[in-house]
């Protein structure tokens, strides 16, 4: 997740996303989980530490799939995903659409350190 553009993914496309509210934990409860997949360590562990500073739990993954099987068996599911784009083999969009496969009401962050064309064509 390298600083660029942040996109929302609403299942009906991409929008500009400035900001994400997330469900706020209950007292009783466990705190939402936030899914983050890019393939840089660094910017994992950024990510993971501003979030969990607001109280939220996380679950890091470099790889794409690792990170689609994790939601395929998990008994407690993410409220949200937050994915860089460019991941090798499977890239953040295609992460995205599978992922909502499994949970339709997911929300997505998809970010890029470059915002391509073709990704904005692709993302329609």
């Amino acid at each position: 997740m390298t600083a660029g553009v942040g996109w929302l993914y609403s299942g009906s496309g991409l929008r500009r996303a400035m900001s994400q509210r997330l469900p706020k934990g209950r007292r009783t409860a466990a705190p939402p989980l936030v899914y983050l997949v890019d393939d840089e360590p660094v910017l994992l562990e950024a990510a993971e530490a501003a979030l969990q500073t607001k109280g939220y739990r996380t679950r890091r993954f470099a790889d794409p799939q690792a990170a689609l099987r994790s939601l395929r068996r998990a008994r407690t599911k993410p409220v949200l995903l937050i994915s860089d784009y460019a991941l090798g083999r499977m890239n953040g969009l295609e992460l995205i659409e599978r992922c909502k496969q499994v949970q339709p009401a997911l929300k997505c962050i998809l970010v890029s350190g470059a915002a391509l064309p073709e990704v904005l064509r692709e993302s329609r």
